[in-house]
């Protein structure tokens, strides 16, 4: 009897010792700011969320038409600004998005928030930043604000 036991137990002591190892490498790779970096970047997720998510949200939104408030009175009723052609709209807006937040900003921005957040999540270090440089975004704002309301004939339209 206490041979079975030794042998049941034992087995189960492998087992254990195998799971134990494989989730120690797995938080051990999982917990590598260059590792979580790497994956968002074979991914190609920074790429889709531009090509796909903004652009399919903002094609929807422009198709949809685009409601304006006056704000002139309580009880006026919202104005719906249409396109006429909702392909080139959604294009000249996603670009407008593009140009404020572009794609390497947003890349840079997580791998810097991703290699601070890391070892604080880890309990290595109290506190971690994540300078923004919304200056920089902002200055960038009237060139593209120029941009799409040319593109968009918006001043003809809201006028």
């Amino acid at each position: 009897m206490r041979k079975v036991l030794a042998v049941l137990l034992a087995g189960l002591f492998l087992i254990l010792f195998f799971v134990a190892v494989t989730v120690n490498q797995v938080v051990d790779t999982a917990s590598d700011p260059d590792v979580i970096t790497g994956m968002l970047d074979d991914a190609e997720i920074y790429d889709y969320v531009y090509d796909n998510i903004i652009g399919n949200l903002v094609h929807d939104m422009v198709s949809n038409g685009i409601e304006i408030e006056s704000g002139l009175d309580d009880s006026s009723a919202p104005t719906i600004l249409t396109f006429d052609d909702p392909d080139a709209a959604a294009l000249a807006i996603t670009n407008f998005i593009e140009t404020i937040v572009p794609r390497e900003y947003v890349r840079a921005k997580i791998e810097e928030g991703v290699k601070g957040l890391v070892p604080y999540a880890r309990g290595d270090v109290d506190t971690f930043t994540l300078d923004l440089e919304v200056q920089e975004r902002v200055r960038a704002v009237p060139g593209a604000a120029r941009q799409v309301v040319a593109d968009l004939d918006l001043a003809e339209r809201v006028i």
